[in-house]
């Protein structure tokens, strides 16, 4: 629940431990930004599933390194020609 859930962030900054959390995708939304030190990402969709819109589609890539997560971006791709 929500009440359970509401100190998580705060728990995560203190402990310093987790730079970085990944989500899953909202099909229309996307984006990756750092707050408080902890970098945020939201996934770009893949697929031709619901709320489709070609030109965001594609995938998110996560480089990692020994030192953690080093660079994201988001990659679209046009898979009209695959429906």
């Amino acid at each position: 629940s929500y009440r359970e859930d509401e100190h998580v962030f705060d728990t995560i900054k203190e402990c310093g431990l987790t730079k970085t959390l990944i989500a899953g995708h909202d099909h229309t939304n996307c984006f990756h930004i750092v707050y408080e030190g902890v970098r945020f990402v939201y996934a770009v969709k893949t697929g031709p599933g619901c709320y489709w819109k070609n030109p965001i589609n594609g995938g998110t890539v996560i480089n990692i390194t020994s030192n953690g997560v080093d660079k994201v971006y988001h990659e679209f791709v046009d898979i009209s020609h695959m429906l």
